[in-house]
């Protein structure tokens, strides 16, 4: 009898390991995009020691590894140019049947991270809605070879490997969901390189920059209390360094063309260290991906009514104009035209369109070199003095001259007093300059343009970029 017995459980093991599967990441699943001409990474987990063999189904190349003794697999697999060719990947562990992943695109991936602007699904907040979305959802269908992975929202304390978040087709049920901003960036890419992209959205409404870095950053970088803070739950989404490890991290091996990133209001009142802050995580995540200098475009906050009045929306703005010239291969895309009246107090303004868009013509005019496109908005460069005490402005990026709709404002000046006046604008055409004068002040020192939480831009290159906001003088802004 216990022969028998022993028999039946030695052939009911024999049987379990046949039919175990090796486990796969959720970010690895069918429909998911990979990286073209990279060597992009792909990994797992299955029994400590056993061999794992995987066969992509575009190269006769047979990739295998072994686990290490925690279980834990990782293999780099050679990928092609993009196509729009679905492919397979089957991954097997020893002799057990072989999980294959199914309907797999090569073309571009970029990681879309920040906080509730580029979470904004093409649906919506309550009562909030995105402009065009409605449109999007129904003609989502058309749109075979742009896929889109959710990263499920997930605080911890330590970094973690796993996180929730699988890749998901266009169709109106799956679009609604979508990240409105890196769903248009998505979408604008596909057009005009005509290869499949895919997005990683990694959001979280509310999230600090100070969520998205590691611990031993921030302590770098002076944030006391950090282990405290962090597990103080009141502090809700302004907690340090819980969306790094419990988000951003289990991501970290995935293939990627670039980052994008979206996020600044959480971080209004205390913007002096924005700039700094920024500049420490894009330098962070550029290491622990460990692919080179990998683009970084993110976008300006838009204008709003912070209260109380000592939330200046235009300095934080300001640091991420100085965090633009701090980090290497990077862009922004301004926001300060897009706002509707009415949206002065809608802290997720609802042209999402455009955002998506400025943001996919910098990388197609700084990542991917494509003729004709500019996605540089104009920026001051500096300023001379002319005859009759007006002042002359230089700018990059408008050599087209300028555009706008109806009289220029949002400019002041101000003389040694610090007194700022509205500014009477004129636009030099043929200098492709603009020139500013104020009757109140006789000898300009300082201009400054767009300096306030809700001032609108109506001042654009011909590629319909607004100015950059600035300021000429360094004095201090209580």
């Amino acid at each position: 009898m216990k022969r028998f017995l022993f028999a039946v459980l030695t052939l009911l093991g024999s049987l379990l390991c046949a039919t175990a599967e090796v486990r796969l990441p959720d970010i690895m699943s069918s429909n998911m995009v990979l990286q073209q001409q990279s060597d992009a990474t792909l990994w797992g987990y299955a029994e400590a020691g056993s061999k794992i063999t995987i066969r992509p189904s575009w190269s006769k190349q047979v990739y295998t590894t072994q686990t290490s003794s925690e279980g834990e697999w990782m293999v780099k697999v050679a990928t092609p140019k993009a196509s729009n060719t679905p492919y397979t990947i089957s991954v097997q562990e020893d002799k057990t049947t072989p999980t294959v992943i199914e309907n797999v695109l090569i073309g571009e991936v970029w990681f879309c991270s920040g906080q509730s602007n580029m979470f904004m699904p093409l649906k919506g907040y309550t009562s909030q809605p995105v402009e065009g979305g409605v449109e999007m959802i129904l003609n989502s269908g058309e749109n075979k070879t742009v896929r889109v992975a959710l990263i499920s929202k997930r605080a911890a304390l330590t970094p973690q490997e796993k996180v929730d978040g699988r890749w998901m087709e266009c169709n109106p049920l799956n679009a609604q969901l979508f990240s409105a901003t890196a769903y248009t960036f998505a979408l604008q890419l596909n057009r005009v390189l005509d290869i499949p992209v895919g997005v990683i959205t990694c959001s979280w409404g509310g999230s600090h920059v100070e969520g998205w870095m590691p611990k031993e950053l921030l302590n770098e970088l002076g944030y006391e209390d950090v282990d405290q803070h962090a597990a103080d739950e009141k502090r809700g989404n302004g907690r340090p360094m819980v969306m790094y490890n419990g988000m951003l991290y289990p991501l970290r091996h995935y293939t990627i063309k670039g980052f994008l990133w979206y996020q600044g209001c959480s971080n209004v009142k205390e913007y002096h260290n924005y700039a700094r802050y920024q500049t420490a995580m894009v330098d962070h995540w550029r290491e622990l991906w460990g692919l080179g200098e990998l683009p970084f475009y993110f976008v300006e906050i838009a204008p709003y009514d912070y209260l109380p009045a000592d939330r200046k929306g235009y300095m934080l703005r300001e640091q991420q104009r100085l965090s633009l010239d701090m980090i290497p291969n990077s862009g922004m895309a301004s926001t300060v035209d897009l706002l509707k009246p009415y949206e002065t107090k809608v802290i997720h303004p609802s042209r999402k369109k455009e955002v998506g868009q400025r943001l996919a013509m910098l990388a197609l005019q700084k990542s991917y070199k494509v003729p004709g496109i500019e996605g540089e908005s104009p920026r001051f460069v500096g300023m001379e003095y002319r005859e009759g005490g007006k002042v002359v402005l230089s700018f990059t990026n408008c050599r087209g001259g300028f555009s706008t709709k109806g009289p220029v404002s949002g400019f002041v000046v101000a003389g040694e007093d610090k007194v700022f006046y509205p500014a009477k604008v004129e636009i030099l055409s043929q200098e492709r300059k603009i020139a500013l004068s104020c009757p109140e002040v006789k000898e300009i020192v300082a201009v400054r343009y767009l300096y306030d939480n809700v001032l609108f831009a109506n001042l654009h290159n011909m590629w319909e970029l607004p100015v950059l906001p600035f300021r000429t003088d360094d004095w201090e802004i209580e």
